[in-house]
């Protein structure tokens, strides 16, 4: 299972929305079609079926998408500030998003502390 770091995806995240706990409330009401960086991350996670299932057990999918969303929008803002060609920006971070949920995707799912075999 994803750890709670590992959940927030990063620190930055975490205290991003302990600042500021009112808009992340509003962003959980984020649907598919309202922002493109959203609509990667939720459509993506379907491509990973083990980390979908932990989030699905741990009751937290939407928040983990607000999470992802965070973390697109803050690369966007560090790959702007760097020497990076513009039209380069959203194919790397969404490359970088995606290794992020290729690692969690291999982590062995566990339930009440024994490991869930699947063929997922």
């Amino acid at each position: 299972m994803i750890s709670k770091d590992q959940f927030y995806i990063n620190s930055q995240i975490q205290e991003q929305i302990e600042k500021d706990p009112d808009t992340f409330m509003f962003n959980m009401s984020l649907t598919e079609g309202e922002h493109p960086y959203y609509d990667f991350a939720s459509m993506e996670l379907e491509n990973f079926p083990k980390l979908l299932l932990m989030l699905n057990l741990m009751d937290k999918k939407q928040e983990f998408l607000i999470h992802s969303y965070y973390y697109l929008n803050n690369q966007e803002r560090f790959y702007r500030k760097s020497d990076f060609p513009i039209h380069s920006i959203s194919e790397i971070m969404f490359k970088d998003l995606l290794n992020i949920y290729h690692s969690y995707n291999i982590l062995p799912i566990t339930i009440d502390g024994e490991i869930f075999h699947s063929n997922i």
